[in-house]
C-alpha cells in the first residue's frame, strides 16, 4: 500500500478547505428609494467649457441598465441657477436628440464638450447647460479665480444647493525626467518629476 506523507495530507487539506469556504458574495441593498443627484460643472481653463449640471435619479448598485433606462433617469423641467457676486445665470435644459432635430453641428459641440463620442446615437443625454457658452465659446457669467459660486437647483419636489470657489492657479515651477535605473537595458522607461510652489494659507 502506497502510503500518503504528511506534507501531501496537509496540502489535500488546504485544497479541501479552500474549495468549501468558496461562496458568492452579494452585497446587501440598502437602497431605500431614488434620490436627485446632482452633478456639476464650473471651470476656468484655456479650453473652454461652458458652465453645466447633470441631474439624474438614483439607483440600486446591482442594477443593469439599457439605453432607454439610463434614459429614464434624467431629471427634466428642473429650474437650475448660477450664482454670483450678484450675477445670475439660469441654465437651459438641453437634450440631445433636440439638437440633432435643430442643429445637428451644435449636438456634436455639445457631446465634444461633454467628453462624449459624437455615435452616442442612442443616449440621449440631457444636461442644464449655458447654452449661449456653447455657442460662442465664452461664459455667460464672469470665472475669475477665488470667486464664489452658488448653485439652487429647483425640481417639482426638492430645492438642492450647493457652492464652490474657484482655485487661483499654480503654475508647475519645473519638470524633469530621469532615465530608469536600468537603462539602456530598459531605454524606453523614464520616471518624470515636477515642482510647484504650494501657496500657504489657501485651500
Amino acid at each position: 500500500m502506497k502510503k500518503i506523507g504528511i506534507r501531501g495530507l496537509l496540502l489535500a487539506c488546504i485544497g479541501f478547505g479552500l474549495g468549501a469556504c468558496e461562496q458568492e458574495y452579494i452585497p446587501e441593498d440598502v437602497f431605500d428609494k431614488p434620490d436627485i443627484v446632482v452633478e456639476g460643472y464650473i471651470q476656468k481653463s484655456d479650453s473652454f467649457v461652458p458652465t453645466y449640471v447633470i441631474l439624474t435619479q438614483s439607483k440600486p448598485y446591482l442594477s443593469t441598465f439599457s439605453a432607454e433606462e439610463l434614459n429614464s433617469l434624467f431629471v427634466h423641467g428642473a429650474t437650475v441657477k448660477v450664482y454670483s457676486n450678484g450675477d445670475s445665470l439660469q441654465l437651459t435644459e438641453i437634450c440631445l436628440n433636440d439638437l440633432a432635430a435643430i442643429d445637428t453641428s451644435l449636438r456634436t459641440t455639445v457631446l465634444a464638450g461633454l467628453g462624449l463620442p459624437t455615435a452616442s446615437a442612442n443616449l440621449n443625454v440631457c444636461i442644464y447647460a449655458d447654452l449661449n457658452g456653447f455657442i460662442t465659446g465664452r461664459s455667460s457669467i464672469p470665472i475669475t479665480e477665488g470667486r464664489r459660486y452658488d448653485l439652487v437647483v429647483e425640481t417639482s419636489s426638492k430645492r438642492l444647493t450647493a457652492t464652490t470657489t474657484i482655485p487661483r492657479y499654480v503654475p508647475i515651477d519645473s519638470v524633469w525626467s530621469v532615465r530608469h535605473p536600468n537603462y539602456p537595458a530598459n531605454d524606453s522607461l523614464f520616471s518624470v518629476f515636477g515642482r510647484f510652489s504650494d501657496p500657504a494659507g489657501e485651500d
